[in-house]
């Protein structure tokens, strides 16, 4: 037996060893594969070694080619990480089992993109700022603890405000022209290559091994968290759930797919008409609108009404 047959064998009568597996594959794409891109990168652009270093931690002065390689690393990292990953486990397993690409009523893409507009205030009431992200009040009496828990919220508000700031340069500035190419590289392509790795394979996965409701959730998790902001992990926790349902309902990548290019296309579009033309609230775009509870209340209760109602719709839904 070749390594191709070995390894196309385990994974396909392991759940645990396809996971650790995909696991690995993820891990030298982001750290192998995108070091060399990285270095192709500076090669034929000039770039230091030092200034890529900034452009990668953040500290960017705003100048078009320092935006032009951040959106190249960007794009490179969902490819050659989430997307690589994700279709080098379909070749191991067999596509139709772990991509899931089976085509659905067009009803069923618009009965979800309907879920996740009316999630968002959920989605939104979820997301912490620093004004109300406080551990150290968990700490009580304990000193030493809220010592621990002050300087990791200290580090997580200058990681979030490092962040945000990035984001307004990239997002928040140029032409409808550069609009576009935004929603190629932080709209289209998480879309496409997120959802092949974490609602195709990684759900896949855990299906095989747990209650498909806990598979759902379980890469949910995983999925806010390594995306490693805090202010939003709850609220990227739900949007993770969703998108597993619609997984779990539909038997299909398709509907997913699409929802999750929808949420990021709202996202970067207010974030550019805040900070590039001015037409809304820069608080509308820095998630720092104070959503009524009532508010809150009726996108859950909405949510979980449609939500119901798509999987009672659905012919695949625990397939």
């Amino acid at each position: 037996m070749n390594i191709y047959q070995i390894l196309s064998e385990n994974s396909r009568q392991s759940p645990f060893f396809a996971f650790i597996l995909g696991l690995i594959l993820y891990l030298l794409g982001a750290i192998v594969l995108l070091s060399f891109f990285v270095a192709i990168i500076a090669l034929f652009s000039g770039i230091t070694p030092a200034e890529i270093n900034d452009i990668l931690s953040g500290n960017m002065h705003g100048t078009s080619w320092e935006l032009v390689v951040f959106r190249l690393i960007q794009a490179g990292n969902q490819v050659l990480s989430w997307g690589l990953a994700a279709l080098l486990m379909a070749w191991l397993m067999g596509p139709r089992q772990t991509l899931r690409l089976r085509k659905v009523p067009l009803s069923s893409v618009l009965f979800a993109l309907s879920v996740i507009l009316v999630s968002i205030p959920l989605v939104q009431g979820l997301t912490f700022n620093a004004s109300n992200f406080h551990l150290s009040e968990l700490a009580g009496q304990n000193e030493s603890l809220k010592s621990v828990l002050l300087k990791f919220e200290g580090w997580v508000n200058e990681r979030e405000s490092q962040s945000q700031n990035v984001l307004i340069q990239v997002l928040g500035t140029g032409s409808w022209l550069t609009l576009l190419a935004n929603l190629m590289v932080f709209a289209l392509l998480p879309a496409l290559c997120e959802e092949l790795f974490f609602r195709g394979f990684l759900q896949g996965i855990f299906e095989k091994m747990w209650n498909p409701h806990l598979a759902v959730w379980v890469s949910a998790f995983i999925f806010s968290l390594v995306h490693f902001q805090f202010y939003g992990f709850f609220s990227r926790l739900i949007l993770g759930a969703l998108l597993g349902y619609f997984v779990l309902a539909s038997g299909s990548l398709i509907p997913s797919i699409v929802a999750h290019f929808f949420f990021n296309f709202l996202s970067i579009l207010m974030v550019y008409l805040a900070y590039g033309r001015g037409i809304l609230p820069t608080k509308v775009a820095n998630d720092e609108l104070n959503i009524p509870f009532y508010i809150v209340l009726f996108s859950l209760f909405s949510t979980l009404s449609l939500l119901i109602i798509y999987f009672r719709r659905s012919t695949h839904a625990y397939e």
